[in-house]
């Protein structure tokens, strides 16, 4: 049996903001006495401003997150410049460029002939993704339902993993097999190859 509480952050403030605003009016049609009415908005209420405190500071974090990636983009050319010519220097040896954490895999990968890969974990409330992005600065997410031809892209320029996804089910109660692929960015620009289809079974 699907769990009617929603377990995402936005989607149990939605959740309970339509409890907050159409139980009352509905109390005494079902039966409700005033103390069982109280008690339900009293638990409405102690949720509410909290998980829309949550919501917000998420909805802030996305929005910083999208004001920093060009600042990014457009300073990090200057780091690497100045590393890749420190590197050349008879004092930087190799334990020194360790300790400044100027080595990394990427700089072996061609990210044009590179794909990210991805795993799935269908969780409560929300898809798990986790993967590598070999070469590549960030990764765009796409997914689907199995079945439809068209891809959404759910995540733009993501630098890290875990991604979540919270989006609702199609059909409320209804469970779907959803795919997900990940392409790889450098740039602002998609580049190389996608990573293999991935697909869960999602019930909400």
């Amino acid at each position: 049996m699907t769990d009617y509480i929603p377990q995402s952050y936005k989607n149990l403030r939605d959740w309970l903001q339509k409890q907050k605003d159409e139980l009352p009016a509905k109390a005494a049609t079902l039966g409700m006495t005033d103390a069982e009415r109280d008690t339900y908005l009293n638990a409405v209420n102690c949720l509410l401003p909290v998980v829309s405190a949550i919501v917000d500071l998420m909805d802030e974090l996305d929005a910083k997150t999208a004001d920093f990636e060009p600042l990014l983009a457009a300073q990090s050319p200057i780091l690497r410049a100045a590393i890749k010519r420190l590197k050349t220097s008879p004092a930087c040896t190799p334990s020194l460029a360790q300790e400044m954490e100027w080595v990394g895999d990427s700089t072996d990968v061609d990210p044009k002939t590179s794909r990210p890969t991805i795993t799935i974990e269908a969780q409560r409330g929300r898809v798990r993704i986790d993967g590598k992005k070999p070469g590549f600065e960030a990764v765009n997410l796409y997914s689907r339902i199995k079945g439809q031809m068209q891809w959404k892209l759910i995540a733009v320029r993501k630098r890290k993993f875990p991604i979540y996804d919270d989006t609702p089910l199609a059909v409320p109660g209804t469970p779907e097999v959803r795919e997900y692929m990940a392409i790889g960015v450098v740039n602002d620009e998609e580049v190389g190859e996608p990573s293999e289809i991935k697909e869960v079974a999602y019930a909400g």
